[in-house]
Formats: structure tokens, sequence, C-alpha cells
């Protein structure tokens, strides 16, 4: 009887260990897709804690993809992870550059540049397995760049 008993103990243990719900176990695929039609061809730099980390060249009219899957409702992703650091520097062609950074909860935090591909808008919805994000260099975000006289790096 004591084995019997014994045994129906554990098998309880293990059923409820084996329990969990069903979004903790769901998988979320997350794609981010950026596309280049500024007319130029180029260069992401990117910095974490301002040391370069990660150079990515964008030939103009094509596009870098970047995914990731999750199965930890915690974790998320943005466009920070898929450039490797919280500040980056865009150089058209070695002819302009712009700067872009977010700094959350830091004053003068650099969110509000129009057109910051670090601004994250939390548009992702949890009860959704897949997250898709695009964004766009545009002949506009050229122009506005500033000038570098080929010294852009």
């Amino acid at each position: 009887m004591k084995k019997i008993t014994k045994l129906f103990f554990v098998l309880i243990f293990v059923y409820l260990i084996s329990c969990v719900t069903e979004t903790e176990n769901q998988r979320i695929d997350y794609n981010f897709e950026i596309r280049n039609n500024s007319g130029k061809n180029i260069r992401v730099n990117a910095f974490k804690n301002h040391i370069l980390t990660k150079k990515i060249d964008i030939f103009n009219n094509t596009t870098y993809n970047k995914s990731f899957i999750s199965s930890s409702m915690d974790r998320a992703y943005s466009f920070s992870d898929v450039l490797g650091g919280d500040s980056i520097k865009v150089i058209y062609n070695k002819e302009k550059f712009k700067i872009f950074y977010c700094f959350l909860g830091s004053g003068g935090d650099g969110c509000d540049i129009p057109r910051n591909i670090l601004n994250e808008v939390n548009d992702f919805d949890s009860s959704e397995s897949v997250f898709f994000r695009i964004y766009e260099f545009l002949e506009q975000d050229y122009e506005n760049a500033e000038d570098c006289n080929g010294n852009c790096e």
C-alpha cells in the first residue's frame, strides 16, 4: 500500500509541475526589416555605451532582415536588439550622416527625434504569436542628414 501511495503522490507531483499556462509556452516570432530607399547606400554603425559594436551595410533598394524567437513573455525585442546598440550613426554614401539615440528616462533622451528608428512604439499584441516591424530609410532622410565632407566614420 505504501508503494501505491508513494507512486500516486509522484504522479500527482509530475502532473502538477507539467501544468503550464498557454501563454508561458507561447512561441513569439519577432521579425524586423530595415528597408533602404534613400537613394544612397548606407552604413549603420551601432554603439553601446559609446563603443562601436556593429557595422551593417545596406545597399540602396535592398533590405536587412533579422528575426528572433522568444518563448518568454518577459522578453521583447526591438530595433536596438537588431542593430546591437543604444545609439546608431547612419552614414549615407560617405556624404552625410544622422545620429539616432533613445535613452528612456533620462532628460533629453533623444526619443523625440523625428523618424528615430530607436524610438520604439509598443505595438505588439501579446495575444499574437508574430511581431513584425518595418523601418524604411527614405530620400528625405538623406536630405535631412548632416554633411560630413567625406569624413563620416
